[in-house]
């Protein structure tokens, strides 16, 4: 969950998650981001994630705080102690961009925009969970839900195995506050691909956004969270992530 430091209200996430054995596990996520640029009275977020073996959670995207303009972030947490172990931020323009979080050597992850690192870390395993799913979220943070242009992640998933990135095969819908489609709502859409906000229609939990054939239904874990005076109430990351908001 992406919490813009000072801010209070609510939290809401739509999106996709995988835990395909396409997803998982895997040495690094990928997803290609439609940055945009708006004017908000909260903070509105787009991102990619994945957990360790080891409960280390990390996710990479780019954020826009109270109508400022748009920037990449990274943040990393101990799930296990709800602490953040490590954060960055860059400039970013608008347009598309992939955002991606990949094993370097050893233990250590590089995070990455369009793959030009920008921050690198630690992560005590050189490999995701085999179970936790990983995510790619549009997040809002307010008093309530605001309207938001449609944004498009394609490709929405890729994962990288011995040395290269593979797409996900298949991935089910997060969150009903706003709209999601893949290509199953959307034959216009190829496989591996998400339309986010705007006037889309909210889904039904766990909706199959784009998959192959014979895919098992998606791994769940949910939990209720408190992060200060924000609540996220009903999602299932079990997160509380701050960004540092730089002006």
């Amino acid at each position: 969950m992406f919490v813009a430091q000072g801010a209070t209200g609510s939290v809401w996430m739509v999106g996709g998650m995988s835990s395909d054995s396409s997803a998982l596990p895997n040495s690094g996520v990928r997803s290609s981001i439609q940055v945009i640029s708006l004017q908000t009275d909260g903070s509105l977020a787009f991102w990619v994630s994945d957990d360790m073996l080891n409960n280390v959670w990390g996710q990479v995207g780019y954020f826009i705080s109270e109508g400022g303009a748009p920037i990449a972030f990274y943040q990393i947490w101990n799930l296990n102690t709800s602490t953040i172990l490590t954060e960055g931020s860059t400039p970013i323009s608008v347009g598309v961009h992939a955002f991606s979080m990949y094993l370097q050597n050893g233990t250590n992850w590089a995070y990455a925009v369009d793959g030009n690192v920008f921050g690198s870390f630690s992560m005590g395993s050189s490999a995701s969970s085999p179970s936790y799913p990983i995510y790619v979220m549009a997040e809002e943070q307010g008093n309530n839900t605001f309207y938001f242009p449609t944004v498009s992640f394609a490709p929405a998933l890729q994962v990288m195995r011995a040395g290269s990135w593979t797409p996900v095969e298949a991935a089910y819908s997060y969150g009903g506050a706003w709209g999601v489609e893949g290509h199953l709502q959307n034959d216009s859409l190829q496989q591996n691909q998400l339309l986010v906000g705007g006037n889309l229609s909210a889904l039904s939990p766990s909706s199959r956004l784009w998959s192959a054939p014979a895919t098992a239904s998606p791994a769940s874990a949910s939990l209720t969270m408190t992060y200060g005076t924000l609540t996220s109430a009903a999602l299932s990351l079990p997160l509380l992530l701050r960004v540092r908001v730089q002006r």
